[in-house]
Formats: structure tokens, sequence, C-alpha cells
């Protein structure tokens, strides 16, 4: 009967690959929310949000990004960045740009890893 319709095993193992491949390519959501409209994901504390203010602050990201009507454009508007996409996310586009757009002319984030994750929790918690 496969062969009536033409399909056969290796289509079937291809339509797999392909479904899992555009699955991962997919862009990242924010965190799936529980019954009750609490956060699955571990949330950010405070204390975070604000240390990741100041990092936002004091590394020169209103150059290029705008935030709350201010900074610059030349890089895309992060006022509600926290709509668009989780912590992680974020961490992993500010630590290598190009990981996630091939022609990024954002430089990497060069400092600690505690001003990274502060600063991703900030930007996550922008909505």
């Amino acid at each position: 009967m496969r062969q009536r319709l033409g399909i056969g095993i290796g289509s079937t193992v291809l339509v797999a690959v392909l479904a899992t491949s555009l699955a991962a390519a997919a862009p990242k959501k924010p965190a799936a929310k529980a019954a009750g409209g609490t956060k699955m994901a571990a949330k950010a504390s405070d204390a975070d949000i604000a240390a990741g203010k100041k990092v936002f602050e004091s590394s020169g990201c209103t150059g290029c990004h705008k935030l709350a009507g201010k900074g610059q454009t030349s890089g895309p508007d992060l006022s509600q960045e926290g709509k668009a996409h989780d912590a992680a996310w974020i961490a992993k586009k500010v630590k290598d740009p190009k990981s996630t757009k091939k022609d990024s002319i954002m430089p990497p984030f060069g400092g600690p890893d505690k001003d990274l994750k502060a600063l991703s929790a900030y930007l996550a918690s922008l909505k």
C-alpha cells in the first residue's frame, strides 16, 4: 500500500527531520504560563532586575537602542523586549549577537556572567 501512495520509509524520515529542524529554528517564545497565570520558568528577583538596569545604563546600550523613549534607533527599541523573548534567548543574543542574526552589527557583551544574567533578567522584565 505504501508503494501505491508513493510514500516510503525514507520520505517519513525526511519529514520527521525537517519538522525537527523547523521547530529548532523557530523564534523562542517567553516561558509558558501554568494554571493561574504564573510563569513556569524561574522568575528573576527584583535585585537581579535592578542590577540589570544598572548594567544596561552603564554599558552604552542606549547608544544604539531606545528604551522608554530614550536612546538611539540604530538598534531595535527594547521597551517591550520581554514580550518577544525570554531571559535565556536574550542572554544568548547579547553574548553572541550573530547567533540569532548573522549580519548583526551589535558587539558581543564582554562583561561577567553575573552582569549578563542581570541584564537579561532586566530586558526580559520589560513588557
